[in-house]
């Protein structure tokens, strides 16, 4: 993946607050950031990777096309030119501090 366009993805996902974007790159959706931490919390069964990228230290959700269609099923769904957007429900709507413990529990898992 060209390096712009990760950069682009996960500073969207900084200010990311209450929607899980998924991103079609490499031929499957993805979720970063933010994103694969509300699917986390929405979808516990998928499993989260580190991002192999030398130059960022990232997470991420790889959907699969079952998954996909579960969250179209159960979910609104807004379909962008870039991404797949989903509100995610206000009690799955963490905090910082969970956002963080869950990266820093990352860190040192994976």
């Amino acid at each position: 993946m060209r390096m712009n366009i990760l950069n682009d993805i996960l500073e969207k996902e900084g200010d990311n607050r209450g929607s899980v974007y998924l991103y079609c790159l490499e031929d499957s959706w993805k979720a970063f950031g933010y994103s694969a931490f509300y699917l986390s919390l929405l979808y516990p069964g998928i499993k989260i990777v580190k991002y192999d990228n030398p130059d960022i230290i990232c997470f991420c959700m790889c959907i699969s096309d079952d998954c996909l269609m579960e969250i179209f099923e159960m979910s609104r769904i807004y379909v962008g030119n870039e991404c797949i957007e989903m509100k995610v429900p206000e009690r799955i709507c963490g905090g910082e501090n969970e956002y963080v413990k869950w990266c820093n529990e990352l860190c040192l898992n994976l």
